[in-house]
């Protein structure tokens, strides 16, 4: 089910648009951010209505709904959706060497520095997507059990409500701080909420804790959209689509290997001393991250010029390619 909820490739043609028509790196991430809110807030209240579907109808209704509400987002996509990419470069990226540029991208394409950061990024994703692929998952089976015992209503709408509204919050947070705050640092605060979160959440015995935890987690979904936004404009406009697409597969290899992973744990656990232990290896995941983040943001090097530079993850600024202001040329610059 997973693989083929992912493999007509909607987020990724998505993010192409955002890449296309905003290229600045703070706009990619806040209008990330507001594709990945108008997606949460339609799910948010697809799962409160599954939730009574589930109960009332089970859950051949819910299935029902879910494969007509993406029928029609097939057809409007299909006749509404304009084309953001000029022909002029579509004609460029036809053939069997686009597809071979996916798998080959983060393996063959640039320098060795310029594969580092695709790949220290993207591994920042991967530990920073996967509690977002799998919490629905885990959440709506640890609180169908004891000592919740929550039904699938409530759980719909503690969910559903809990989606929305911290995809708001991250939208916000990025829209106020765009101007006097680097992405990559609101996405480490989100990180360290979501750690937080989670360690709450591992530990909660009663279901007003449960409700401080949507709380207490609300800025982390700030982190994703500001790495997808780094790792687009890492690379060229010919090479969004190979980028896109490895990362998409990546995202799905995430999604089913972490469902399977963390749902070993769960069943392992569940019995224990600790039910929620689970939620401590998903708050791994965002530590993890935030490590990643901190040591690639917040370690002064040197650009590929040769000039100082504070932020392994960002683009070194215009000023450092002059080889009399930097003090270095390109052939010469060499990593700290």
């Amino acid at each position: 089910m997973v693989v083929l909820h992912r493999i007509h490739g909607r987020w990724s043609h998505w993010l192409l648009d955002i890449a296309d028509t905003n290229p600045d790196k703070k706009d990619r991430a806040f209008w990330a951010a507001v594709l990945g809110t108008s997606v949460a807030i339609v799910s948010a209240l697809l799962l409160v209505i599954n939730g009574v579907f589930i109960d009332q109808l089970g859950f051949f209704a819910a299935s029902l709904m879910s494969a007509a509400s993406a029928s029609v987002a097939f057809l409007l996509a299909f006749l509404f959706f304009p084309e953001t990419l000029p022909s002029t470069m579509d004609k460029k990226l036809e053939g069997w060497d686009s597809v071979k540029r996916i798998g080959s991208y983060f393996f063959l394409g640039g320098s060795l520095r310029e594969r580092l950061t695709l790949w220290t990024c993207l591994f920042i994703f991967m530990f920073s997507v996967v509690c977002q692929l799998i919490r629905i998952t885990i959440d709506s089976l640890y609180l169908l059990h004891r000592p919740f015992c929550w039904t699938h209503s409530i759980i719909g709408i503690f969910s559903g409500s809990r989606m929305a509204g911290t995809f708001l919050v991250g939208i916000v947070i990025l829209r106020i701080f765009r101007s006097c705050c680097q992405p990559e640092i609101l996405a480490m605060v989100g990180l360290l909420f979501q750690t937080a979160g989670f360690v709450l959440q591992a530990l909660a015995r009663k279901s007003w804790q449960l409700i401080l935890v949507p709380v207490v987690t609300s800025p982390c979904t700030v982190a994703v959209p500001v790495i997808r936004a780094i790792l687009s404009t890492l690379a060229s406009p010919a090479d969004q689509g190979a980028l896109n697409s490895s990362v998409a597969v990546v995202e799905v290899v995430i999604n089913l290997a972490g469902t399977v992973g963390v749902l070993s744990v769960y069943s392992a656990t569940l019995a224990g001393p600790l039910p929620g232990a689970v939620y401590l290896l998903m708050a791994s995941f965002g530590a993890a991250a935030f490590l990643l983040y901190f040591d690639s943001c917040c370690t002064p090097r040197k650009c590929h010029f040769g000039c100082p530079s504070f932020s392994f993850l960002s683009n070194c600024p215009e000023i450092c390619r002059d080889p009399t202001v930097a003090g270095s040329s390109p052939a010469t610059g060499a990593l700290a």
